[in-house]
Order: structure tokens, then sequence, then C-alpha cells
């Protein structure tokens, strides 16, 4: 009795050992297209103080540039910041304007987004069409 159960557990751990299921990736797992863009281009924003769609437009933005830049278009970017201090506060502007001029247009379609749970940052994959 006792070499049946001593079979029928080592049965059970090879078969344990044998399972080739591949572990679910954790929301926290920076996705593999943040570091490989295949042919695309990666735009990130850390937190911005207009919230969730000004953090998703300035990734955007930052995306489209670095495709732009890869399809070898003349990228312009101005930036533009006034910081003010009174008695009563502080306060800053930052005006972005970013101009893309070619010969050819380039278009593109987002591919994935993600936003990483520990540091607020925002990811956006495009890729061109």
């Amino acid at each position: 009795m006792y070499k049946f159960f001593t079979s029928i557990i080592m049965v059970g751990l090879v078969l344990t050992g044998c399972n080739s299921t591949q572990p679910k990736p954790s929301k926290f797992d920076k996705p593999e297209w943040v570091s490989n863009t295949q042919g695309g281009a990666v735009g990130s924003c850390g937190s911005h103080m207009n919230g969730n769609a000004a953090q998703e437009e300035v990734a955007l933005n930052r995306a489209i540039t670095q495709l732009a830049k890869s399809k070898n278009a003349s990228v312009v970017a101005h930036s533009i910041g006034t910081e003010k201090e009174n008695g009563l506060g502080y306060t800053s502007t930052n005006t972005n304007n970013t101009e893309v001029s070619t010969d050819s247009q380039v278009s593109s379609t987002v591919k994935e987004k993600w936003r990483d749970p520990k540091t607020n940052i925002f990811y956006i994959w495009i890729v061109s069409e």
C-alpha cells in the first residue's frame, strides 16, 4: 500500500513538473514594445498637471515626432516656458509647438497604449501605415 501511494505521488510530481504553461505577465511588467518598437515609434510622458488626457497627447506628439524623424522628415520643435512668482503663489506655463515638414505624408496607427502603475508614465506605440 505504501508503494502505491508513493508511486501516485511521484507520478503527480512528474506531471506537475512537465506543465509547460507560461506565466501570465502582470500589469506591472513593461511590455516588450516599449524597448523594441519593431519599426514604429514609442512616445512617453510622465505625470501632467493637466491630467491624463494631456499626458496622452504629449506622449502621442512625441511618438509622431519620433516616427517622422525616422522617415527623414524635417522636424522643428519649439518650447516656451514662463514662470511667475508673487506673494500669493507660483504659476508656470509651457507652450509646445512641433512642426513637421516633408515631401511625403507620414501617417500612423496606434498599436498599443500602456500606463506604468508604479511610475504613472504613459507609453504609446505607433507604426506607420
